[in-house]
């Protein structure tokens, strides 16, 4: 070997250690709480005035503690939506409470936040005497929430608890679609692992929550206009609570129909680049010649979740929904 040929190596492998901690996260970035609050801020600072407010509504930063994936921007973009999520809820009992005592409230937009008052409501496992077994078992968060396993409000307080369970949802997965320009900065189009590994499944599962809080309101409810008359009344009759649900749902939907249509873009692009995808039920998966990998997407999961709505569900939705509510014009039609 010359001499030449051995420095053109070293030079060579030099570069390429170069290139790759100048294009990866890098180990230990953000080490401290205060360095964490302070990403998380800024970045949504940037890319989602919901989410920064939100996790602004925590002035002690203490939603820190929930990155618990460690100290690389990837690792604490993979918590992110959970961040949002769970600070969300804190921001909603917030809401609720500068009403008045025993008032829920809900943080839709920056410019849309709704409180009503929490009325009567019972244990939602009650609903294990009309949802098959079979159905319970299928359904991902039915045990959480639903089933009594767990004490969260959702269990305890019926739609009140489904309703803020849906709004952290749905800002737990409109993060990550409002950070798919930052996304584009860390994942180059060449790199489909990092695309599917990183980003698309990351929130798979959070989108799917749609189709299961609005089937667990609408059992709820149904079983409240059967068995609990007075309450499914009140339920009826909390304008301010079926408007916040009503804007959540509209908003989820146009979240998913967004999801779905960026991720055919960003396939065309990962396939313009050279890479073989292929889309297959629950999968995106990335074919090489030494075989594929397969990274989870929401699909197969959310169809199985349509086929349980019957015209049953869908009315019993329609007649909670308030009619002609938006965004502009929720306060004219607010108790």
């Amino acid at each position: 070997m010359t001499s030449f040929s051995f420095f053109s190596k070293i030079f060579s492998f030099f570069i390429l250690c170069l290139f790759t901690f100048s294009t990866r996260p890098l180990l230990g970035q953000y080490n401290t709480d205060e360095k964490k609050a302070t990403f998380y801020l800024d970045l949504c600072k940037k890319y989602s005035p919901d989410a920064f407010e939100i996790l602004n509504s925590d002035t002690t930063h203490s939603f820190v503690e929930y990155a618990t994936d460690g100290t690389t921007i990837f690792s604490l973009l993979n918590d992110i939506g959970t961040v949002v999520h769970e600070t969300c809820h804190g921001y909603n009992f917030k809401l609720g409470f500068a009403d008045g005592w025993g008032h829920n409230g809900y943080f839709i937009s920056t410019t849309c936040k709704i409180a009503c008052p929490k009325e009567h409501f019972f244990n939602s496992s009650a609903l294990n005497t009309v949802v098959p077994s079979e159905v319970q078992k299928k359904i991902f968060r039915y045990d959480l929430y639903v089933s009594g396993e767990s004490k969260n409000s959702s269990t305890l307080e019926g739609v009140y608890g489904f309703t803020d369970e849906f709004t952290a949802y749905y800002h737990g997965s409109k993060i990550y679609i409002e950070l798919l320009p930052f996304y584009e900065t860390l994942c180059p189009y060449t790199d489909a692992t990092c695309w599917a590994d990183n980003y698309l499944s990351k929130f798979q599962s959070t989108l799917y929550a749609y189709y299961e809080f609005r089937l667990f309101i609408a059992w709820y409810l149904e079983y409240a206009e059967v068995h609990e008359k007075k309450i499914f009344d009140e339920l009826i009759g909390n304008q301010n609570l079926r408007i916040a649900f009503t804007l959540v749902e509209s908003q989820y939907k146009k979240l998913i129909d967004d999801y779905f249509f960026k991720r055919q873009q960003i396939v065309e692009k990962l396939t313009a680049a050279g890479n073989k995808i292929v889309i297959k039920k629950e999968y995106i998966s990335i074919v090489k010649e030494n075989g594929s990998n397969g990274y989870g997407i929401p699909d197969e999961t959310i169809a199985y979740l349509k086929s349980l709505y019957t015209p049953e569900e869908e009315t019993m939705l329609g007649r909670f929904r308030v009619k002609g509510v938006t965004l502009s014009n929720f306060t004219q039609m607010m108790h």
